[in-house]
């Protein structure tokens, strides 16, 4: 059972190119204590709106995460490089460039010379994953 003390609660700041998680810890009186931690980093190199990725964690992840950075990126029309979506979320090209590989081969990313863009059922896919409720879907 969680106590009030133990409550925590999620909201998103716009700050100018940076969003925030506020993460609001009540007391028992009712008293919030805020803290901020970045989520999202527009990254001017790269022009992109990437969200911080830990280091440790899983391919599927990563997957889910190209995926959410190429949806919020579509309506610009270009095509990222994997060295270009290595660097904006900061990890290594051999574990992105697999991600890429293996979301092409599942026909959710179109593979061209200029590099890597959600195809219609890519962005279908990635769609569904931004409008549901279920975070791991």
């Amino acid at each position: 059972m969680i106590s009030s003390a133990e409550t925590i609660i999620f909201v998103v700041f716009i700050l100018t190119n940076q969003a925030y998680t506020r993460t609001i810890l009540e007391e028992p009186r009712g008293h919030p204590v805020p803290e901020m931690e970045p989520l999202f980093q527009f990254s001017k190199s790269y022009n992109l709106l990437i969200q911080w990725v830990p280091m440790a964690i899983e391919l599927e992840e990563i997957g889910r995460n190209l995926l959410h950075v190429l949806y919020d990126n579509y309506d610009s029309g270009k095509y990222y490089t994997s060295s270009v979506l290595s660097n904006a979320l900061e990890l290594d090209e051999p574990i992105v460039q697999h991600s890429l590989d293996t979301l092409s081969d599942s026909e959710l990313l179109l593979n061209t010379d200029k590099g890597y863009r959600l195809s219609e059922k890519g962005y279908s896919v990635a769609y569904q994953r931004a409008t549901s409720y279920c975070p791991h879907l």
